[in-house]
């Protein structure tokens, strides 16, 4: 998996309008929901999957959206050493 830019999350809407205007995108998005981190990646497994499962129900794709949402590794580190 390839690993690409960070931006924060209340930049998130703009960063996905400006991806939409100049075409499509095939890069995922993880949303950090604690600190609003976004990490950009890219699976070329993905996106092979998607075609696949496409073409096996003569779907045509025309756009796609791969978003996560979860902790990223700052956060996660932050809340494993929390006690309780």
């Amino acid at each position: 998996m390839k690993r690409g830019k960070s931006v924060r999350a209340d930049k998130f809407l703009c960063f996905r309008e400006a991806v939409e205007a100049v075409g499509h995108s095939h890069a995922g998005h993880m949303v950090c929901v604690r600190c609003g981190r976004i990490l950009e990646f890219a699976s070329a497994k993905i996106e092979e999957e998607q075609a696949r499962a496409a073409r096996q129900a003569g779907f045509a794709i025309l756009h796609h959206s791969h978003t996560l949402f979860g902790a990223c590794r700052a956060c996660s580190k932050k809340s494993k050493g929390r006690t309780k």
